[in-house]
């Protein structure tokens, strides 16, 4: 329809071309968002740990705090880190995100898994009665010892440690029980050796740190783990950390861990990326018996690979819109930008102006500065 036809219609059918010329607009406006920048969910799914381990205690912070933005988060609780991994990989289990740790990642299984930060240390903790004396983890050969459930992380990192010491079940009994259960058994004689992998605040490592009957294995040759597997680190627990009055421990031990990490099925929304990097600061960001403040949460890699928009979020801070508006009005301005830029993006561009020609020579009465 030209210009001059539409001078010709009567004000009630220029009224009715312009209802429809703004439905079109408006139709074309809801499928540039529907399709080109989706709104963030407000709920997702975070598969975490056992009840008694403490990533069943940090999904309830996280559950908190994403619902000060109206983020409803669910927990799943599972057997633990190997088995969160596996939901994460399975595009199928409805997990969105979830804790794990360093070395269970098996590549290409784990390419659509992505790390949003590491958190903090996880010592691989050993406690055995005071009636025996263990230096090497290769003296607990013949030993009944408590490794953790299947899918848990002490099973995960049991594993590949044991195996440099050449530990197998021909040579040892390894029992499946963790946390509280782990420990009961070791108290009443059910097994010799328990071992822990979680943070020094777990129920069941903090009753045994304080057990006079219990010791704690200092690793022999603990500088030579990390050289073997390379995501491992050697952690330092300084003498009457735990306990200056009591004297626990009584000599400084030499253990070695991982980290704990967020991770998420890769394609996760941006923004609900920059709530989780944001929680995880409020969450772990202080020190510990073993980490230095500041220091988590991190995106230095473990094994998984890296969230670009995690990485960007904790190297440059929120965007304009996050750190001024509440999340859910902030998700709609972006939105309602990506939609204006696509719109825009379809409107035919202007035409440059032509070039201007230089000047053939100087101007009397000016000076032309290079």
């Amino acid at each position: 329809m030209t210009l001059e036809s539409l001078a010709l219609l009567s004000r009630r059918g220029r009224l009715s071309v312009a209802v429809v010329i703004l439905a079109m607009i408006g139709a074309a406006a809801w499928t540039a968002g529907h399709f080109l920048q989706p709104a963030a969910p407000r709920h997702i799914v975070l598969a975490s740990g056992l009840e008694d381990g403490l990533f069943h205690q940090y999904a309830k912070r996280y559950v908190e705090i994403l619902a000060r933005s109206g983020v409803t988060v669910e927990e799943r609780m599972t057997a633990g880190a190997g088995d969160n991994l596996r939901l994460l990989e399975d595009p199928h289990s409805g997990v969105d995100i979830g804790f794990t740790q360093g070395g269970i990642a098996k590549f290409p299984e784990a390419n659509d898994v992505v790390m949003l930060s590491n958190l903090y240390y996880l010592p691989m903790w050993i406690f055995y009665r005071d009636t025996d004396t263990f230096n090497h983890v290769n003296e607990l050969r013949n030993h009944r010892v408590a490794v953790g459930a299947e899918g848990s992380g002490t099973r995960s990192l049991v594993e590949p440690v044991f195996a440099l010491n050449d530990l197998t079940t021909e040579d040892m009994t390894m029992l499946p029980l963790g946390n509280d259960a782990a420990l009961r058994a070791l108290k009443s004689d059910e097994v010799d050796v328990a071992v822990f992998v979680d943070g020094a605040q777990n129920r069941a490592v903090q009753a045994a740190l304080h057990d006079p009957h219990l010791r704690l294995l200092s690793y022999g040759h603990a500088d030579a783990y990390p050289r073997l597997l390379p995501y491992i680190r050697k952690l330092t627990l300084p003498s009457g950390v735990i306990d200056v009055a009591h004297n626990i421990p009584e000599k400084e031990i030499a253990l070695v861990g991982t980290k704990a990490m967020l991770a998420a099925r890769d394609g996760l929304h941006p923004a609900l990326i920059e709530l989780l990097v944001d929680a995880a600061h409020e969450i772990h960001g202080g020190q510990g018996l073993f980490e230095e403040a500041g220091e988590f949460p991190g995106t230095t890699r473990v094994d998984l690979r890296i969230s670009t928009d995690a990485d960007r979020h904790k190297r440059f801070g929120p965007s304009f819109l996050y750190r001024y508006l509440p999340f859910w009005l902030a998700t709609l301005a972006e939105r309602h930008h990506h939609i204006g830029s696509a719109c825009c993006c379809s409107a035919p561009a202007l035409p440059l102006p032509a070039p201007v020609a230089p000047l053939a020579r100087p101007v009397a009465g000016l000076s032309v500065v290079r």
